[in-house]
């Protein structure tokens, strides 16, 4: 990567501490910062404090289910997206980066170690979350950070093939992809059926786990729940850390391999988001594409200002329900 754009990320970086420091100095920023600390104190208190009552089972059920959830938590991303599915650049961005000496891949790369340096912002803080599912804290925060970098770069790559496909064409692809899922699940149902209402749907769940077919599918994300749950530093976090590290590297070779002319869908879909992205600070209702309701919310009372907020939010929702029972999922 140029070292123009190595300059460009330390500047970033730098500017965001500016900020950071700035809205320390106004009554606003110092509210926030308190409803911050009430909200992360515990957690660190509690990850420093609370006692580890871990059991061998708990960690074999998340080395045994956590390759599922990953998966599931993938394909989410890509069935329940809006299409708009290009790369996201600033305005700024989009008018100094896409129009200097850089080649494509350049500007891909500059996208994936801006997310690299949110990652190690990220992973501390669900670390604090998430440590007492582990069995050793430092293990859990390689396997959050490494898992972080995966969901980014399957995002990443998927919004590259579907810039290239095309909108039209990811529409008509998720329609036969959803079709496929469903038509799989109920034939998967109707064979298992019995012993589902017999003995519950966890044997299911584990019959289908122990086949080939998801044992394949479940490698690439296995090493991930397994450096999450390492408790030792040698062989089981180094060498599971290796091989996540491993599947990443390979994600990003794919990303960077389907470099195709992704710019001009980038521009117009990150100024269409940007626009959004204002309208939505300004208090407006930003419908979805499509965004038709069979109902409207009455408004509500006022409630010191609550209210109206609280009705432009049901109305956003009403409008885009699919999104909102994935995220309630």
């Amino acid at each position: 990567m140029d070292r123009s754009l190595w300059l460009l990320l330390r500047l970033r970086c730098g500017a965001w501490f500016r900020r950071w420091g700035r809205n320390l100095r106004s009554l606003k920023g110092v509210l926030l910062a308190v409803v911050g600390a009430s909200v992360f104190l515990p957690l660190i208190l509690s990850a420093l404090l609370a006692p580890r009552i871990q059991t061998g089972a708990q960690v074999d059920a998340i080395r045994h289910y956590g390759p599922l959830g990953l998966l599931v938590y993938c394909v989410l991303q890509v069935m329940l997206s809006a299409g708009e599915r290009a790369i996201y650049y600033s305005p700024a961005e989009v008018s100094f980066l896409f129009a200097g000496p850089y080649r494509p891949r350049q500007i891909l790369l500059y996208k994936v170690f801006a997310a690299v340096g949110v990652g190690l912002v990220m992973a501390p803080f669900l670390t604090l979350t998430f440590a007492h599912h582990a069995a050793w804290t430092p293990a859990a925060l390689v396997g959050l950070f490494l898992t972080i970098q995966l969901l980014f770069l399957f995002s990443l790559g998927t919004g590259l093939l579907l810039s290239m496909i095309g909108a039209l064409a990811f529409d008509r692809l998720r329609k036969l992809v959803l079709v496929g899922i469903s038509a799989v699940v109920l034939v998967a149902a109707g064979a298992t059926g019995r012993s589902v209402q017999a003995q519950g749907i966890g044997p299911a769940v584990d019959r289908f786990l122990e086949t080939a077919g998801a044992t394949l599918l479940l490698a690439p994300f296995q090493p991930f729940t397994r450096a999450f749950t390492a408790d030792r530093l040698w062989p089981d976090l180094i060498v599971w850390g290796a091989a996540a590290s491993a599947v990443d590297l390979v994600m990003l070779a794919l990303v960077l391999a389907a470099n195709a002319q992704f710019l001009e869908v980038s521009s117009a879909v990150s100024a269409t988001l940007y626009t959004r992205l204002r309208r939505s600070r300004r208090g407006e209702v930003i419908p979805g594409r499509a965004a038709t309701a069979r109902f409207s919310v009455p408004m509500l009372p006022w409630w010191g200002g609550a209210g109206p907020n609280l009705w432009r939010h049901l109305t956003t929702a009403i409008r885009n329900p699919t999104k909102l029972l994935a995220m309630v999922l």
